[in-house]
């Protein structure tokens, strides 16, 4: 009676993890700017090395920082742009991994809010550069 109450709970105890590494693994924010697709695409890029990931694509990963189940890092970032006319669209997904999976965080939302911070802090800049003629020699 014991053997078969304690496999069961080993049972109960996998079919748990498995859920809890399947569940809530991707989130996903989205952004629309009048803006075109190379300015969007530097902001995009300092906003995910602003948020910790390494490097300076689109796609990027965080180092895994300690051990397998209750470890920091490890979550995979994806940023896509698709020009639409004379704005472009973002979607930024997050997605965490199966190691360390119990102390990673989604990370979608908080580079679109410092890819909103980016463009709002740079976008006159850009305006006015495009308003002001270039001298010819």
């Amino acid at each position: 009676m014991i053997r078969g109450a304690s496999s069961r709970a080993i049972s109960v105890g996998a079919a748990l993890l498995l859920s809890l590494s399947s569940a809530a693994c991707t989130a996903v924010a989205t952004r629309s700017y009048d803006l075109p697709i190379e300015q969007v695409d530097v902001a995009a890029r300092e906003a995910v090395v602003r948020a910790g990931y390494p490097g300076t694509g689109l796609n990027a990963q965080r180092t895994l920082l300690f051990g397998f189940f209750i470890g920091d890092g490890g979550e995979q970032i994806r940023v896509e742009l698709v020009p639409a006319g004379s704005r472009t669209d973002v979607k930024i997904t997050s997605e965490k991994q199966f190691a360390g999976f119990l102390a990673q965080q989604h990370y979608a939302n908080e580079i679109a809010a410092y890819l909103d911070q980016y463009i709002q802090e740079n976008k006159p800049l850009w305006e006015r550069a495009v308003s002001t003629p270039v001298a010819q020699p």
